[in-house]
């Protein structure tokens, strides 16, 4: 296994990487993955700068990965960093692997003069009702990395007229 930063030849294999992650982690139908955007998405984590994706390889398939990415408040320049997503596949899933690819962004955040480290823990189904296993196991991950929890999030789904569209 190797952990390195993400590169342009991992496009499609981090896309299949996360069709897994739908997978794994039940995304909802109304959720799925349209892969022309993801490819873009995608290449754009890959050129700016303020974006930094750890991935897992063995052999020539992604097994996880940790993507976090620089942001400052609005209201001063300090800048702080965000973990928006950390995965590992299922049959390769070990503390040890999460915690190799978290830890090679935290060190990206200390080399860019983060202030901090922040992630959210959120998962919800077609009803916008939360999947407490997800987020449980998350917040376990989390505190275990040394995290504090701390606010929360609120969520409503908008209703949409889809005729003609």
């Amino acid at each position: 296994m190797i952990i390195r930063p993400m590169n342009k030849d991992d496009i499609n294999r981090m896309i299949d990487c996360i069709h897994t992650q739908a997978v794994d982690a039940s995304v909802p139908e109304s959720d799925k993955i349209n892969e022309a955007h993801l490819a873009h998405v995608i290449r754009e984590a890959i050129i700016d700068p303020r974006y930094y994706v750890s991935v897992a390889t063995e052999q020539d398939h992604i097994i996880g990965f940790c993507a976090g990415m620089l942001t400052m408040k609005h209201w001063n320049p300090k800048v702080y960093g965000e973990i928006f997503f950390i995965y590992t596949h299922p049959e390769k899933r070990s503390k040890r692997l999460a915690d190799s690819l978290f830890d090679d962004v935290y060190a990206w955040f200390e080399q860019n003069d983060c202030h901090y480290v922040l992630s959210s823990v959120l998962h919800f189904n077609e009803k916008f009702e939360p999947e407490d296993d997800y987020m449980r196991r998350a917040r376990i991950y989390f505190k275990s990395k040394g995290m504090t929890p701390i606010g929360e999030y609120f969520i409503k789904g908008i209703e949409r007229n889809h005729e003609g569209v």
